[in-house]
């Protein structure tokens, strides 16, 4: 995941093994492989979450999409409002 600031930089949260969002109290509590985390956003601020396969979507040589050219897309086109922004990411990995 990423914060993807209005002035175009990009933060690349930490993550520590697999990704938990949005769980009840309860399941927190029953499962100490989670912590939970708290992140600030600022106005403006979007946050940028995605499964894992869109970066491991391959192009007709095999090679992944990967994270690298997200990040590119995604520093390219901070300026779109988020609902294109979504677009502009299904499109370059379709097209990839």
């Amino acid at each position: 995941p990423y914060i993807l600031s209005e002035n175009g930089s990009l933060t690349k949260l930490d993550q520590r093994g697999g990704m938990a969002l949005g769980l009840r109290e309860y399941v927190i509590d029953e499962a100490p492989l989670y912590e939970e985390t708290e992140i600030q956003l600022r106005n403006q601020d979007c946050l940028v979450i995605y499964t894992d396969g869109l970066v491991t979507a391959t192009n007709d040589s095999l090679e992944d999409y990967g994270t690298e050219r997200l990040e590119r897309l995604l520093q390219k086109s901070y300026q779109e409002p988020f609902s294109q922004l979504i677009e502009t990411i299904i499109s370059s990995v379709n097209a990839y």
